[in-house]
Parts: C-alpha cells; structure tokens; sequence
C-alpha cells in the first residue's frame, strides 16, 4: 500500500503500487493493511520539544493496564489472519539478444522457446 485514499466507518479505500500497475481497492472492516517504507516517513520533533521531554517518562503499558482483560483479543489468538490466496509477481519482460550466425541464432532461439515449453 502506498496511500490512503479514504477511511470511514465501513471500510478503507486505500491506493496499491504493484509489479506494473496501480490499484485502488476499497477494504471492509476488519482488515490487515502492510505499506510500503516510504508510506510514513516520521518528523523530527522540534529542538524545544526535545528538550521539554527528555526527562519525561515513558509510560510502559502491560496486559494488566488493559480495560479489557479477555486473553481472546490480544496477541496471535485475537487476531489471526487467514491468507486467501498468494501468488508469485508476474515475469517482468526482458529482451534477449542472439548473437552468431543465422543458424546459430536458430538453435539459440529454438532452445529458448524449448526452455519455456512453447515447443
């Protein structure tokens, strides 16, 4: 995923840059959504911010702390995912160059196509 194009109650619309197109795809509720590195590059805080929070605390939260205390949702138990389907990225083209002889240049494309089971 590279952007986020709309998100409401429902459902998320989110924009996809795959192998060699651009997807929009709108995604129900509740979904797992993986991004691209670049997708949220993080600011630095300012010099004054820093320095106003370097001796505050960090505020470590446990399962304890949780208003909910049902095991079920959290962790790999309350959120499981179930893979529909994966597939491998299409063969990106490439082009390839004979060279030789007319005849060599024969046999060099007759094995190619013989390797990718065309003949």
């Amino acid at each position: 995923m590279s952007e986020i194009v709309d998100a409401d109650s429902e459902s998320i619309q989110v924009k996809q840059d795959l192998a060699s197109v651009s997807q929009t795809s709108k995604i129900p509720y509740p979904c797992l959504i993986t991004v691209d590195k670049d997708m949220c590059v993080p600011r630095l805080p300012s010099y004054l911010l820093q320095k106003q929070s370097k001796d505050r605390p960090v505020k470590i939260m446990t399962f304890e702390d949780m208003a909910d205390q049902n095991l079920s949702k959290y962790g790999l138990v309350g959120s499981p995912t179930a893979v529909e389907k994966m597939f491998a990225p299409p063969e990106v083209e490439k082009q390839v160059y004979f060279d030789g002889d007319a005849k060599e240049k024969t046999k060099q494309l007759f094995d190619v196509l013989v390797n990718k089971k065309v003949i």
